[in-house]
């Protein structure tokens, strides 16, 4: 069963049951993905481009560096800039939005962020003990840097949080390194899973006071078997092999490198081997709107923030020039996914645009956003952010409940011979 947890036999699934005989045209995938989601979608038109109606994917993975070599090289490429525009955007911001502006020892940015990162190299070789409100914790300039890499997923929900917690825990409250350790690998204890166990019983307990403190997610854990399927075996590398992966990394990006490299790690002793495994090419045949046979009816739209943590713009960019007739609509925003980080009107508009017909307006389009990150009279309120806490699907069916005219499904002029 496990070897089953791949890309592939999801496609295989999808594809198969819609080759019923007698039928005289060929069901067409309308399909919006974010994320791992455009990696489905890269594929699947690579695999199956005649079953490919209209495709648009947002927050694009390099599906060459997901699916070959040692993976995921190129996916924080623009985390560290985003850290710089969020020091930039506070003190542009002023004091009365990012309290980060307000301290006497921060007389600009650039200043700010060089005495930010003496601390955390203070926690490299120091680490804190915390005495929490829950429990105990170690506190280290890893734990700060993944935390920070974590909210760059979302910065217009994020950064002003990450501000205050920022301001607290330089200034030596416990309280705000508290907070930016949150993104520290939670080890579970027998405790954890008594509370857990009492909570389901519904039993009256000292257990149940926590109770919220439950075993991790199985959704880390089935993430990792997919991605370890997905990708080229790297089972029994050596210790140098993974000494250079993770100098590659922190080269990379400052801030989510050794994250990204301790999540690769975690395939290296990977024992399950998928039935199928498609590395590529990664391409399709040039697209025809009459929905001819073997081809799609439709180019692929990609979207992408101007800054995104873990998807750059070049990802989208590189992708599109391997589908012929492609368009990139590239979002003034910062955050993982367009529609997930900010709204823009232009965005949506073009999206629907492109449901209802097809067409892909230019090879690149810039749209700017109708809110920005420390503008407090605006909110993101439309959708879900792309955050791991709220779940990959989550952006699109709330994005789809405000757009229900872009679930009809297309006119396709069809070809019936």
């Amino acid at each position: 069963m496990v070897e089953m947890i791949d890309q592939i036999h999801l496609f295989r699934k999808k594809e198969y049951p819609n080759g019923y005989v007698g039928e005289k045209t060929t069901p067409r995938l309308q399909y919006l993905g974010f994320s791992y989601g455009t990696l489905l979608g890269t594929t699947f038109m690579s695999m199956f481009p005649g079953r490919v109606g209209r495709m648009v994917l947002d927050g694009v993975v390099d599906a060459d560096d997901y699916a070959t070599g040692p993976g995921g090289l190129q996916n924080t490429a623009e985390t560290d800039e985003i850290f710089d525009e969020f020091w930039e955007g506070c003190f542009k911001a002023g004091p009365d939005v990012c309290p980060l502006a307000n301290s006497t020892d921060f007389t600009n940015a650039k200043r700010a962020q060089k005495d930010f990162w003496s601390w955390v190299e203070n926690l490299d070789t120091s680490p804190r003990v915390i005495q929490g409100r829950v429990k105990n914790s170690i506190i280290t300039g890893n734990d700060v840097r993944k935390t920070i890499g974590l909210v760059s997923y979302g910065p217009k929900r994020h950064f002003p949080a990450l501000a205050r917690s920022l301001h607290a825990a330089m200034s030596g409250d416990d309280a705000g390194l508290e907070e930016l350790g949150s993104g520290s690998t939670y080890t579970p204890t027998s405790d954890d899973v008594c509370r857990t166990e009492a909570k389901k019983l519904g039993e009256s307990s000292n257990y149940t006071e926590h109770s919220y403190l439950e075993m991790p997610s199985s959704r880390t854990e089935s993430s990792h078997a997919v991605s370890c399927s997905d990708g080229e075996d790297i089972v029994d590398k050596s210790v140098s092999w993974w000494l250079d992966y993770a100098r590659t990394q922190e080269k990379t990006s400052k801030v989510f490198g050794r994250a990204w490299a301790l999540d690769r790690l975690k395939c290296s002793h990977w024992p399950l081997k998928p039935n199928w495994r498609f590395s590529g090419p990664f391409t399709s045949p040039e697209h025809d709107g009459r929905a001819m046979p073997g081809v799609p009816a439709a180019p692929i739209l990609f979207l992408s923030s101007r800054l995104d943590p873990i998807t750059p713009l070049r990802a989208a960019r590189k992708m599109a020039q391997q589908y012929p007739g492609s368009g990139v609509v590239v979002q003034d925003s910062i955050g993982h996914t367009a529609l997930g980080s900010a709204y823009s009107n232009c965005t949506t508009s073009l999206v629907a645009s492109y449901f209802e017909s097809g067409a892909v307006t230019g090879t690149e389009v810039s749209c700017p956003v109708d809110c920005e990150i420390w503008d407090r009279s605006c909110q993101l309120s439309r959708f879900s952010d792309t955050g791991e806490e709220e779940g990959g699907t989550e952006p699109a069916r709330l994005w789809l409940s405000h757009h229900p005219s872009l679930l009809r499904m297309p006119r396709y002029r069809l070809n019936q011979s």
